[in-house]
C-alpha cells in the first residue's frame, strides 16, 4: 500500500524517483548513498515523543470534559482520538517517505545531496571548496548509532 501511495504522490509532485545526476567526477568512482535505517528509526521515534505528548494532553482535556458534560466529552474524546490517529499515521508517512527519497552520490571530487518530495533540496559541495567538517551527535543519536554531519564551504558562509 506505501508503495502504491508513493508513486501515485511521486507522479503528482513530478518528483524524481531515483537519485540525482551524478556530480563532478570520475564516473568510475561514484557512490550512491542512502540515510541509515537507524536514522528513520529515529525520526520515528521523535514523532512518537512528540504525538504521545499531545495525545495525553487530549485524553486530559477529554477526562475534564467528561467529568462536566459526559455526552459532549465522550463524543470529543473520541473525534479527537480519530483526528490523532490520522495525524499520526499521515506524519509516519511523510517522515518515511521523506527518508526514502534521500540520496547522497560522492564522486573523487564533489558530493550531491537530494532530500524532499514537496520541496525538493539538492546541493552539490566541492570538495575543494569545504572548508570545515564537523560530526555532531546527541544522546539519542548516540543510542541509534547515528551522527549528524556538518559541512562548511567557502564563500557561501552557509553550512
Amino acid at each position: 500500500m506505501y508503495d502504491s501511495i508513493k508513486e501515485m504522490l511521486l507522479e503528482l509532485f513530478c518528483a524524481p524517483g531515483g537519485p540525482p545526476e551524478p556530480p563532478a567526477g570520475s564516473h568510475a568512482s561514484m557512490q550512491v548513498f542512502r540515510a541509515s535505517p537507524h536514522f528513520l528509526r529515529y525520526q520515528v521515534l521523535m514523532l512518537s515523543i512528540v504525538m504521545l505528548l499531545a495525545g495525553m494532553v487530549l485524553f486530559v482535556v477529554g477526562i475534564v470534559l467528561s467529568v462536566q458534560e459526559p455526552l459532549i466529552g465522550v463524543i470529543a474524546t473520541v473525534l479527537a482520538g480519530g483526528i490523532w490517529c490520522l495525524v499520526f499515521l499521515s506524519a509516519y508517512f511523510v517522515i518515511r517517505l521523506e527518508y526514502d527519497m534521500r540520496y547522497y552520490v560522492v564522486s573523487d571530487r564533489s558530493l550531491r545531496i537530494r532530500k524532499g518530495v514537496w520541496s525538493i533540496l539538492e546541493q552539490t559541495l566541492t570538495f575543494v571548496n569545504i572548508q570545515n567538517i564537523t560530526v555532531e551527535q546527541g544522546p539519542i543519536e548516540r543510542l541509534f548509532g547515528i551522527s549528524r554531519l556538518v559541512v562548511e564551504t567557502a564563500g557561501g558562509g552557509g553550512a
